[in-house]
């Protein structure tokens, strides 16, 4: 800062009170750089206490933050920031909150995203305790750089954290950069076999964009409406397009893979089509991994 602000920087006589704010800031070893790196003395310091307090209390609330659904900020989804004005004053100001603009970046990485909202900020970190540890170990190692080919299938009964296992995986991709489509395979396959009819067009981008999606979760896997026509004319072709371009893959359903050839064989073509369709699945998977109940004590 010039002289002239310098000479205005008068420091003012304090109260108690004051004086306990002034030694706080002093010892803030994190403020005073950031005020260094803006050019602001020591001795200009004092002058600035009253906006000082403001920043750090806005500071308190944002760095306490309990989530973006529960954000305090005196302004919602916003932080305060210090700069100098044109004045060459210290100043501050509100700017758009780094995690929400994480989580909006995050977001738009989704081409689908069919679990529960209350799901959208979790983490696969956070689940590192969990008893089923065959899954987390596998799905961390395909999170890690070169990993990114396998397919993985997971099945096991409701409420043993598929889903929530999933969808805490694919944040922390889309976080990434990296493209998912997780989808709802009863919803969509039913939405898909209605285009087929309705609208070709449609019918035909959304099986493209399936197969396009960096990282495909079919959750749900075969609780689908079983026909030759889902079978034939949507998951064969998408599976075989993934398969093709080694694109990540991920299955969630209640049953084994055994079980899933059996309920798509209802005659006997029917049967070397659904064994063609789970040989494919397991050309691309090391195994299936079978959870059990006990999950849910870390869905919460």
């Amino acid at each position: 800062m010039g002289d002239f602000q310098k000479i205005n920087a008068i420091t003012p006589s304090f109260s108690n009170g004051a004086n306990a704010l002034l030694d706080e800031i002093k010892s803030n070893e994190a403020l005073l750089k950031e005020l260094h790196d803006l050019g602001i003395q020591d001795e200009e310091i004092p002058y600035y206490v009253p906006l000082l307090a403001n920043y750090l209390d806005s500071k308190k609330v944002c760095e306490e933050c309990q989530g973006l659904d529960a954000c305090q900020s005196e302004s919602f989804h916003m932080c305060r920031s210090l700069y100098i004005s044109m004045s060459g004053r210290l100043s501050s100001r509100l700017g758009p909150c780094p995690k929400a603009m994480k989580e909006i970046t995050k977001n738009s990485h989704f081409l689908y995203r069919d679990f529960d909202p209350s799901w959208n900020s979790l983490s696969a970190k956070a689940l590192r305790n969990n008893r089923n540890k065959a899954l987390f170990n596998s799905l961390i190692q395909i999170m890690k750089k070169g990993a990114m080919k396998k397919w993985c299938y997971v099945h096991g009964d409701s409420g043993t954290g598929k889903s929530y296992f999933l969808a805490a995986l694919t944040n922390d991709l889309a976080a990434k950069g990296i493209e998912i489509s997780f989808i709802d395979t009863n919803k969509r396959f039913d939405e898909m076999k209605s285009y087929s009819i309705k609208d070709k067009a449609r019918f035909e981008n959304m099986l493209s964009s399936l197969s396009q999606s960096e990282v495909l979760v079919l959750d749900g896997f075969g609780s689908e409406y079983r026909s030759d026509y889902v079978r034939d004319m949507i998951l064969f072709p998408l599976l075989s397009n993934r398969s093709k371009n080694h694109a990540v893959t991920f299955f969630t359903s209640e049953f084994s893979l055994d079980e899933i050839e059996a309920l798509y064989s209802k005659t006997r073509s029917d049967s070397i089509l659904s064994h063609r369709l789970v040989e494919l699945i397991h050309k691309n998977i090391d195994e299936e991994i079978a959870l059990t109940p006990g999950i849910d004590a870390y869905c919460h």
